[in-house]
Parts: C-alpha cells; sequence; structure tokens
C-alpha cells in the first residue's frame, strides 16, 4: 500500500553486493526552513540510516534522527488498543512519527482512505521526522540515505516510499496520500 501504488525496493547493507548510501534530487525547493519526513513501507530486516542534505556539497546538513526503516508507527508510543483515538495523532507527531496514508476514516470527494486505523496492519506505514534542514537557496538539493551499522544488514530490502520537505510552520501531518494517487486533505 504505497502512494500511487508504486515504492522504491533499496538494497542496502554492509556487504559489497548491496548499496551503503542512496541519493536523490529534489524538485525546487525555495529557500527556508523545513521539516524533513521519511514515509516508508516498515520491514523488520530493514537497515538503520542517517539522512543528510547535500552531504559532501556547500550547506551539507545531516539530519539528528536516526532513520530505523524497521520501526513501525506503533514505535511512537501508539498502540493498536489506542490508534483510533482522538489522541493518536498528536502523540505520534509529538514523538516525530505520523501516519501520510489516508485512513479508512478519511474521505476526499468519493475516494476513501485505505490504511486500517486500527487493527492488523495499522502501523506499517510509516512517517519519520528526521530533522529540520536550513535551506539556504532556492535550488534542487540532494537527500542522501546512507546505512549505518545495527540495524539488519544486508538480510533485506527497505521500502522507500516518498520524501517531505514540509515548512516548519505548515501542517506536518496533511495532506495524507492513497495509492490511487488521491490527497486527503485535513478535514
Amino acid at each position: 500500500m504505497f502512494f500511487g501504488g508504486d515504492l522504491l525496493t533499496l538494497s542496502m547493507g554492509p556487504n559489497t553486493a548491496r548499496a551503503q548510501w542512496i541519493e536523490f534530487r529534489t524538485p525546487m525547493l525555495v529557500k527556508g526552513r523545513y521539516k524533513i519526513w521519511i514515509c516508508y513501507g516498515q520491514n523488520g530486516n530493514g537497515v538503520l540510516g542517517q539522512v543528510g542534505v547535500d552531504v559532501g556539497r556547500t550547506g551539507e546538513q545531516i539530519m539528528p534522527t536516526l532513520i530505523d526503516f524497521r520501526q513501525s508507527l506503533s514505535t511512537s508510543g501508539v498502540t493498536t488498543a489506542t490508534s483510533s483515538l482522538p489522541s493518536a495523532d498528536p502523540l505520534m507527531l509529538t514523538n516525530g512519527f505520523k501516519r501520510y496514508i489516508a485512513t479508512t476514516a478519511e474521505v476526499s470527494g468519493t475516494v476513501k482512505g485505505e490504511q486500517q486505523i486500527t487493527g492488523t496492519g495499522w502501523d506499517t506505514m510509516t512517517g519519520r521526522l528526521v530533522g529540520t534542514a536550513d535551506i539556504q537557496t532556492t535550488d534542487r538539493h540532494w537527500v542522501r540515505i546512507t546505512m549505518l551499522p545495527g540495524g539488519r544488514e544486508g538480510s533485506g530490502n527497505t521500502y522507500l516510499d516518498m520524501i517531505h520537505f514540509i515548512p516548519i510552520d505548515d501542517d506536518q501531518n496533511y495532506p495524507r496520500f492513497s495509492t490511487s494517487g488521491t490527497l486527503f486533505k485535513r478535514p
């Protein structure tokens, strides 16, 4: 269940048959401060990584929070029993997590969200805050995810769905997305 039905399956690990890091070019970013969210499908065999912006270039910034692709939303302190409570989303945000796939309780026009709000699988599509970047120039930039020792090194794939650059004063929880590509705005 990934936005637009697609994802990147990353084969990352410490051995020479797997990538040690991967880098992406952003679309145009306007000068400003952005919270960076890595959105992924949780995999118990995923890697531990660190995110950097413009690594090895002028303005390099290493984000302070490591991204552990083994973590699900339940790592945020929200459990299956509490995931449908009104306090669930604020608690996740406080702890640096968010739902980014629209839930079955959300509707955009005639499209209903697909992610369970509770029960089996509610926590597998994870948004993780890795830090705040101070983008000094309006331009395209580079985002690098570097594999670190300490994860399940080389035993599985990492499923990357989206990277969000959200201005620090904007709503961090919406819009949400669906596999059809529909955006769900805050109700």
